[in-house]
């Protein structure tokens, strides 16, 4: 009887044992990863522009090089110091590069022949302007002490990687966002990150403005910065469990 009921206990025990081994293996594999989850994120950011670039150059033209070159000189000087006296930063200005080409033109002389028809002289000078309320006004008085050709105005971000690290932060946001809705339509739960790619994405090019000379009468040029986009792209891969069936 003794023995019976000894064998009895043992055997509930040996039972109890073997239930809370199951829930722990249960347990453990529940932990273990069931499947990854890759999604890649992407978001877009708009921003207003803070500065503004303005491309000018100044042509001239003479029968000699040394002359053209000279000509190009004394007006370059003008307008960069116009530029100075309007409060720019001489770290803000560019200059060059100059370039002295020959000039050609064809005979009119019924065969098309190609003669040469002097020198060319070119000096390309870029201003960055903090204040974008007086670009319009700068471009048109640039006109004046110099300048003989507008390339271009370019609106831009000063801090561009602040504005880069907003664009990235919203970018894994939405990686998470759908990592997470893929999990739940799969019953798993997201676990830990296990890898992040990060492909730099060129930003949206900014806006330019290009227009050709003369301009008459003597206006402000009207421009607006509007905004610049900045797009970023993350691949992001999550390690995922069950235990969210």
């Amino acid at each position: 009887m003794r023995a019976g009921a000894a064998l009895a206990v043992l055997m509930v025990f040996v039972a109890a044992a073997s239930a809370a081994g199951a829930q722990s293996a249960a347990r453990a594999d529940a932990s273990v990863p069931l499947a990854n989850v890759e999604v890649r994120g992407s978001a877009t950011v708009s921003l207003v522009p803070d500065m503004a670039i303005v491309s000018l150059a100044v042509v001239t033209r003479a029968e000699k090089a040394p002359a053209a070159l000279d000509q190009n000189s004394a007006e370059a000087a003008r307008l960069i110091a116009f530029c100075k006296e309007s409060g720019i930063d001489g770290a803000l200005i560019r200059y060059g590069p100059v370039r002295v080409t020959p000039r050609f033109r064809t005979a009119n002389d019924g065969r098309g022949a190609v003669q040469e028809d002097g020198y060319e002289a070119s000096n390309m000078i870029r201003v960055k302007l903090a204040d974008l309320s007086k670009v319009g006004a700068f471009v048109r008085d640039a006109i004046d002490h110099g300048a003989n050709r507008v390339n271009g105005v370019e609106f831009n971000i000063a801090d561009r990687d602040t504005a880069s690290e907003t664009a990235r932060a919203a970018a894994f946001a939405d990686a998470q966002r759908k990592a997470q809705h893929l999990a739940g339509l799969a019953h798993l739960k997201l676990e830990r990150v296990l890898r992040i790619i990060y492909p730099p994405r060129a930003a949206e090019a900014a806006g330019e403005v290009n227009f050709d000379l003369p301009m008459q009468p003597r206006l402000n040029v009207p421009l607006e910065a509007g905004t610049i986009d900045l797009h970023a792209e993350v691949d992001v891969t999550w390690s995922a469990t069950g235990s969210a069936k």
